[in-house]
């Protein structure tokens, strides 16, 4: 049985060594060391990347082993540009260890200094002089170790510790200016380790509902909507279907079997410093100079008087910064880096350029790293239900969900492992007030949508008014609350959801439709029509999230391989709004219609 495999690398280097960094160089350094992140502003240890052991491994076995498939361990490109085949073999960083006293640079070396020789002269070149990092002497010997993770059996383990092993032997020099001697690899040790996995809290086997912790290993990039095509971009959450996806991932390198998993709902995991999972910011929240609101009980505009002044309000999408709000609601900020990267001609051994060579494969990535900025580790907090499973394949799918998150791997573009903790938990019922009810969208969901909603008054394309917008959303709230909510007012925000990967990705449709997604935070003010039926309801939707309108599954379909924003993949969550922020007193507040009157008296 495969299980999770750990390689314990070690690179012995002579320097001077030079593998560079791609963030921004010291004064007067031209090309300085790529280093671990660290924490404070302090530079961390001097480093090699893992994505450079991975790629130099992948040219010494092509040449070592003269044409044997190793796509199973290190994958292969897409040739659509859409589904890749992912490698099980996934390398860590390798970091310099402290040196030893044989091996210790000299301190009085910084930087080497080089230039080119005009052949004319026999003398410097103009403008040829560069300065290079150089925090290991000549002659010095450095060790770099870190870690590689696959799944496997102890057979295909050895195998493949020994195909890690004869491939870095087969390197000679690690890094730039090989041709001139730096970087020359002296010794490689490869170890095998069976890591001691946390097991989830076993006891919750016979729960349908856990609270999930996961803790990276290292950096994750949860990759946001692209704006250029070698650019990654990464936010903060990971959204359920990007976790079902590390979890299905890595129980096939495994071997499990997940019964009904396209049923099992994943909610988004959000980032804290805390123990508890923070809410999303509701679109209700505003600010008035430095002080913040909540106004989700107004249906209303309304002016604030400050100071004798009548002045409208802030909402979070006029926000220059939210990060105060945020912390408020428990949000953390994780850090971030920008790595660069590029493919490497295996020929050449320099930066691939293309088949015209006027082309490239640079790319660069943003990173998070799991801790705030106040050096607090930073954890992603979610949920997970098997409550849809059916009755006879439930145990099965918890019992073996539960030991592949003892093991998980793949976790984001970075296909970092996670250490993972889950608690049981009990989903109680919600009483509802009597004639008022206020949800706010904890994530994103397919709600409204003039394109497919036949609502008379409304049209199918160009700008829509609020109260045209207001018609839609009462229409949806209508129909998927079975008439036991009527929809007052509401505070909501759109956006659109698209491009050629998604496209290509879900390729149902004839033509190409965006998603219009109403984003996280919007609030929706009811009053209860049935208030039996709408407390039924709003509890299945506090577990199960929000149904897809008909209008959704009739255009996009319901199937995990049709529509990515299926309530399975965390979208749709929703809570009873629970604002951190107080309302306002009603005595410093004038609704629009007559405010003008009081700003013409503040006037004379």
């Amino acid at each position: 049985m495969n299980s999770l495999r750990e390689f314990e690398i070690t690179l012995t280097l002579r320097g001077p060594i030079l593998v560079k960094a791609t963030g921004p160089f010291g004064f007067g350094i031209d090309a300085s060391m790529a280093r671990a992140f660290s924490r404070d502003d302090r530079p961390g240890p001097p480093c090699i990347p893992g994505t450079l052991i991975k790629g130099k491994l992948r040219d010494a076995l092509t040449q070592v082993l003269e044409g044997k498939d190793t796509v199973k361990w290190l994958g292969r490109p897409s040739s659509s540009g859409v589904a890749p085949e992912r490698g099980g073999l996934v390398f860590g960083d390798l970091v310099a260890v402290p040196p030893t006293n044989n091996a210790a640079p000299a301190p009085n070396i910084h930087v080497i200094c080089r230039t080119a020789i005009d052949h004319d002269t026999g003398t410097a070149r103009d403008a040829t002089l560069r300065t290079l990092e150089a925090p290991f002497a000549a002659g010095a010997e450095v060790e770099f170790r870190g870690t590689a993770y696959a799944y496997a059996n102890d057979t295909d383990a050895e195998e493949l510790r020994r195909m890690i092993l004869l491939g870095l032997r087969w390197l000679t020099q690690v890094g730039s200016l090989r041709t001139t001697g730096l970087g020359r690899v002296l010794r490689t040790s490869v170890s095998l380790v069976t890591p001691a996995s946390a097991p989830a809290a076993r006891q919750a086997k016979a729960y349908e509902i856990f609270d999930v912790c996961l803790t990276p290993r290292g950096p994750l990039c949860i990759s946001q909507h692209k704006t250029s095509d070698n650019l990654f971009e990464s936010g903060d959450v990971i959204p359920g279907a990007m976790l079902a996806g590390a979890i299905k991932t890595t129980a096939d390198r495994l071997g499990i079997d997940l019964p009904e998993f396209e049923k099992i709902r994943f909610r988004h995991a959000f980032p804290t410093t805390g123990s508890n999972r923070p809410r999303s910011l509701p679109l209700s929240t505003i600010k008035v100079g430095k002080l913040t609101y909540d106004v989700a009980a107004y249906g209303k505009p309304v002016l604030f008087n400050v100071g004798g002044q009548w002045r409208a309000a802030d909402f979070p999408v006029d926000w220059k910064d939210a990060s105060d709000a945020m912390a408020t609601l428990g949000w953390a900020s994780p850090m971030r880096e920008l790595q660069v990267r590029t493919a490497v001609d295996g020929q050449k051994r320099t930066a691939d350029r293309g088949a015209d060579g006027g082309g490239g494969k640079l790319f660069a990535m943003e990173v998070l790293h799991p801790w705030a900025r106040d050096n607090k580790p930073v954890v992603w907090r979610c949920r997970i239900d098997t409550g849809a499973v059916s009755a006879a394949n439930r145990q099965k799918a918890t019992e073996n969900l539960l030991t592949v998150l003892d093991q998980l791997g793949f976790l984001s573009k970075t296909k970092a492992r996670c250490s993972v903790t889950v608690s049981p938990v009990t989903q109680s019922v919600v009483e509802l007030p009597r004639d008022r009810v206020v949800l706010t969208l904890q994530t994103a969901t397919l709600l409204a949508d003039p394109r497919f909603q036949a609502l008379d008054g409304c049209p199918r394309s160009g700008a829509l008014d609020a109260q045209q917008m207001l018609g839609l959303y009462k229409s949806v709230w209508s129909e998927i609350s079975e008439g036991s909510l009527d929809l007052e007012h509401h505070f909501a925000q759109q956006r659109l959801v698209g491009g050629s990967y998604m496209r290509n990705r879900f390729p149902r449709l004839s033509t190409y439709d965006p998603w219009l997604l109403t984003e996280a935070g919007s609030v929706f003010c009811f009053a209860l029509k049935d208030a039996t039926k709408a407390t039924e309801l709003v509890n299945r939707w506090l577990r199960t999230g929000l149904p897809l309108p008909g209008w959704a599954t009739t255009r996009y379909g319901s199937e995990w391989s049709e529509n990515p924003y299926r309530p399975e993949n965390g979208f749709g969550e929703v809570a009873l709004h629970a604002s951190s922020f107080p309302r306002p007193d009603p005595g410093s507040i004038g609704e629009v219609a007559t405010a003008t009157t009081m700003v013409s008296k503040g006037a004379q």
